[in-house]
């Protein structure tokens, strides 16, 4: 195997004569674009809800097994709730591509808060400083911080509108 690219491994290099290889080009599905423009169509909003529930679930678990390290100390245990609504309604908000405005991104924002409190809760049951789910005064602090979390926050920023001043 003389002239070979790899000769310990018996592999012999291509002909000069060979086409360069290219990889195969992603193309998105006819189904998916629109018949007389070829651009993706933008997705409904049943499709919106479902992406953002997706995305809220997996960050509520996670932020939830996160947050529960913190359950029972003084400080952390009322700002970890706030950061998981936070995170959140940043994963809901950009899963759904809205900005939190509007009747869609009113109703995504309703569906983080909804996985929020289930973060919260799951970080209580996880510690397992409860043996229910904890529903007593105590713990209306950590909910009420991760609702206004997700309420608060807005991923993406909202896109402000810049006018050009008149030529004078």
């Amino acid at each position: 195997m003389v002239g070979s690219a790899f000769p310990l491994a018996g592999i012999s290099a291509p002909p000069a004569s060979a086409k360069r290889w290219q990889a195969p080009r992603m193309t998105v599905p006819a189904r998916v674009r629109t018949a007389d423009t070829g651009v993706p169509a933008k997705p409904g909003e049943l499709e919106r809800y479902v992406r953002a529930a997706l995305a809220a679930t997996v960050t509520a678990l996670v932020a939830g097994k996160v947050t529960s390290e913190y359950v029972g100390s003084t400080f952390f245990s009322d700002i970890s709730p706030a950061l998981l609504g936070v995170a959140c309604g940043a994963s809901a908000t950009r899963a759904a591509g809205t900005d939190g405005s509007g009747r869609t991104g009113l109703l995504v924002r309703l569906l983080a808060c909804v996985y929020a409190l289930l973060g919260t809760a799951f970080s209580f049951v996880d510690e397992d400083a409860y043996t229910n789910l904890p529903l007593g005064p105590g713990v209306f602090l950590p909910y009420a911080a991760s609702i206004a979390g997700v309420l608060l926050w807005t991923l993406p920023p909202r896109r402000r509108t810049v006018t050009a001043a008149p030529d004078a």
